[in-house]
């Protein structure tokens, strides 16, 4: 089971790995995936696993969840995806088998890649190479979108899981040094961005670390208007259920329709922040 709002790259790497997908609607409320549906799904026996995915990096807690997955079906598996959230070493006190970070392009802290997870005792992790020969997965599954088509045959060869020494070499310390940096610039950011005013609604804080998003009415006139006065926003996450099933999601395809990611990463100033606040506030 996924979020149907998930990032594509999920469910074409489990489809990498044999997996059926079944695309689930988020909460309209913690914008996270739908709980109840999932728990009549697992008792329905219809799934062998979950993967939650917290919506723009909130510090939702799904223990409780979680708890309850696992009394319908002892042997499900969870994934407790936390790429967009605040990468953290502590181990995790979770009944979930397996918690993610991301330190990818874009993340909450960007290495340009990598990424770590905690894995429950018991698991054995494959020692299995996938064939990588450099193919990018991104225009493949935006072509796909774009023309409404809906995915079969994967294209070999783009799911790089190689892992140097080099890379591994002090990856703990860049983590925790770029965290305390990203905390003090998103902040400062989020905090010009507050003074903003329009017609539009904000996200509450929690899920405002990973970008500051807001919920408008037009978002591709406000879109263009950024872009046209040399500013940048983004919109995620399109939902990627089209591109495997005819199902509709309506919270969903509702969040998609109207957020705007504003940046407040390390490639974004106080400068252009305030910018955007001049334009939104006009």
């Amino acid at each position: 089971m996924l979020p149907a709002n998930v990032c594509p790259v999920v469910p074409l790497t489990l489809k990498l790995a044999g997996a059926d997908l079944e695309f689930v609607d988020i909460d309209s409320e913690t914008l996270c995936i739908d709980e109840q549906r999932c728990s009549e799904l697992v008792k329905l026996g219809k799934t062998q696993g979950v993967v939650f995915v917290h919506t723009y990096g909130t510090s939702y807690n799904p223990q409780t969840f979680f708890k309850k997955l696992k009394k319908h079906a002892s042997d499900i598996r969870i994934v407790d995806d936390k790429c967009l959230c605040i990468p953290d070493f502590t181990l995790p006190n979770t009944v979930a088998d397996l918690t993610l970070f991301s330190t990818g392009y874009a993340k909450y802290v960007d290495l340009g890649g990598g990424g770590f997870g905690f894995l429950q005792k018991g698991f054995d992790l494959s020692t299995d190479q996938l064939m990588y020969e450099g193919t990018d997965i991104e225009p493949f599954y935006k072509e796909a979108f774009a023309k409404s088509e809906k995915i079969s045959d994967l294209p070999k060869g783009w799911l790089d899981a190689r892992v140097s020494e080099g890379e591994k070499a002090g990856y703990r310390q860049k983590v925790e040094e770029s965290v305390e940096m990203m905390k003090i610039h998103k902040k400062a950011i989020n905090d010009i961005y507050s003074k903003m005013k329009g017609d539009f609604e904000t996200l509450s804080d929690d899920f405002n670390q990973w970008r500051y998003n807001i919920l408008v009415k037009d978002k591709t006139s406000v879109k263009e208007r950024l872009f046209a006065a040399g500013l940048f926003a983004s919109s995620h996450y399109q939902p990627s259920s089209v591109l495997f099933v005819d199902a509709l999601f309506p919270h969903a395809q509702s969040l998609y329709d109207r957020v705007v990611n504003l940046f407040n990463d390390k490639y974004f100033s106080q400068a252009q922040a305030k910018e955007v606040v001049k334009l939104m506030s006009c």
